[in-house]
């Protein structure tokens, strides 16, 4: 019996180990096909991980390298640049200084030149009064209310050229809307609203310069007044009083208010007064007040 049951265990065992031995086989053998046909079809993925992999370790290795080199720059260059950039910082103190002592120096000389100035001016008797004094301004230029003082200062005994009321002013600097252009525009003159056929008279003795037709202000006189100063009459009527060449009195009638200027029809009826100094217009409210 014993003999019997060796022989049924060994029998046992070698049905159950041959069975499993040699399906473990089977399973390593199908698993080495699938693994050597996958690194036949991906052989292609494989080699370019490596190129990449190698291109990157040789980067690393130059870049280190290089700065390894850069770090280890010879003293001699530092302290060379060193010492440039100190001759660059005595440079620019040595400008600096010179700046400044020239500055010192043109400082003293207006010091000098305001100190003198001002030593001339309190030996001379002042000729101003304690009003212009206040307005004058250090740049030279005078407030806008002392030039209206001045301008009342230059006023002469001109007579009025018409009865009337002031409507559009002088400006040559800021541009006036015109009603007749439809556009804002410069105005070299003041217009005096008055009505249609009044007398206008001479504002001061003088000589008739010239008698003709403006082509933007229509029948106009220009009156000699001297002095290379010129009062000059615009959008008058046809009919006039005077000739060139004629000799007239302060208050002598020159002519009568018309509607001939073309650029100022739509304005109404007045009088286009200008004033102008050596050929150069200025404002007639130096010379008439309305």
């Amino acid at each position: 019996m014993a003999c019997f049951r060796k022989l049924n265990v060994l029998n046992l065992q070698q049905m159950v180990i041959l069975p499993v031995g040699g399906g473990i086989m089977k399973r390593i053998s199908e698993w080495w096909k699938k693994i050597c046909g996958v690194m036949k079809t991906q052989s292609f993925f494989v080699i370019l991980f490596v190129c990449i992999a190698a291109l990157a370790v040789t980067a690393i290795y130059v870049t280190t390298y290089n700065r390894n080199r850069v770090s280890q720059k010879p003293l001699s260059d530092l302290y060379s640049l060193e010492g440039s950039m100190k001759k660059d910082e005595n440079k620019a103190d040595t400008n600096k200084a010179d700046r400044t002592n020239e500055d010192d120096q043109k400082a003293q000389e207006d010091a000098g030149k305001t100190t003198a100035q001002e030593t001339s001016a309190n030996a001379q008797p002042s000729t101003q009064t304690p009003d212009s004094q206040k307005t004058k301004s250090p740049s030279g230029i005078e407030p806008v209310m002392a030039q209206k003082k001045d301008v009342q200062a230059k006023a002469t005994a001109w007579k009025k050229p018409v009865d009337g009321v002031p409507g559009n002013g002088f400006s040559t600097d800021k541009l006036v809307y015109s009603k007749t252009l439809d556009q804002w525009t410069t105005h070299n003159g003041m217009d005096i609203k008055s009505a249609f056929g009044d007398d206008v008279a001479a504002v001061t003795d003088g000589t008739i310069k010239k008698v003709y037709t403006d082509g933007k202000m229509g029948v106009t006189v220009d009156l000699d007044t001297g002095s290379g100063v010129t009062a000059r009459y615009s959008n008058l009527d046809n009919s006039l009083e005077v000739e060139q060449g004629q000799s007239v009195k302060a208050g002598d009638v020159i002519g009568k208010i018309g509607n001939t200027a073309l650029f100022e029809i739509s304005d109404g009826d007045h009088l286009h007064f200008e004033v102008l100094n050596n050929g150069k217009y200025v404002n007639p409210a130096q010379y008439v007040k309305y």
